[in-house]
């Protein structure tokens, strides 16, 4: 990725504006918030979401363009460090109605039996009514 370029990037938990890790993105250009097919499955691992790449769960995806130093925090953040190493999230992309845009999911491998499912797919929900409450 060349210094100027921008790409679009698909954010579902913690960074979303409003949220603890919304600080990376914050100079990014917001580009719009769409949900998703249902075809996905979002978990909470307590203090941020999970999404596993199967299921049939719609997602409330925030679409922000950002430049390589954004995309390359953003990647440490998520714990990818590559195709085919130990990551802690994977890296795909998805269509939204703005383009192609990265998103981060979870390796069924790093997670446990109990993990509990977010069934609503909005994670700003859930965080702020549930999650925060405790």
């Amino acid at each position: 990725m060349k210094k100027n370029e921008l790409v679009l990037i698909a954010v579902y938990g913690s960074l979303i504006k409003g949220l603890s890790n919304h600080n990376i993105i914050v100079n990014s250009k917001y580009v719009g918030v769409f949900e998703s097919k249902p075809k996905f499955t979002m978990i909470s691992l307590e203090s941020f979401p999970a999404l596993i790449n199967k299921g049939n769960t719609s997602i409330t995806f925030h679409v922000y363009a950002v430049d390589a130093d954004v995309f390359d925090s953003v990647n440490v953040l998520e714990g990818y460090r590559g195709e085919n190493k130990n990551n802690f999230y994977e890296r795909g992309i998805l269509k939204t109605p703005f383009g192609n845009a990265f998103y981060y999911y979870q390796n069924k491998s790093k997670l446990k039996e109990n993990n509990p499912i977010v069934a609503s797919g909005n994670w700003y929900d859930h965080y702020t009514t549930q999650v925060k409450t405790y």
